[in-house]
């Protein structure tokens, strides 16, 4: 859901600990193809607000979720991690 809603702020968080490992550990998408879509998701996001230099972290981010296999956090582990992302999502899918 959280690739169908643009957000300002924690953008590198959630690449790091939700949009790549959902990608590669639970779509099982390529590289390529989770690229793309991350570049999209961030494309809508920068709409918002632009952001410098995630684009740096885009690939790192993809090899550590292949190579370590973590999945993404889970939303209640998300509340306790990074509150002001949790709201921040509730509050655009609502």
């Amino acid at each position: 859901m959280l690739l169908q809603i643009p957000i300002s702020d924690h953008r590198k968080y959630a690449l790091w600990r939700i949009v790549s490992p959902y990608l590669i550990n639970i779509r099982k998408l390529s590289h390529e193809d989770a690229l793309s879509i991350i570049r999209e998701w961030l494309h809508k996001c920068d709409k918002l607000k632009p952001l410098v230099s995630v684009n740096d972290r885009i690939k790192p981010n993809l090899n550590a979720a292949d190579r370590v296999g973590y999945l993404p956090i889970s939303f209640n582990n998300l509340k306790v991690e990074n509150r002001e992302l949790a709201d921040l999502i509730s509050s655009k899918i609502k």
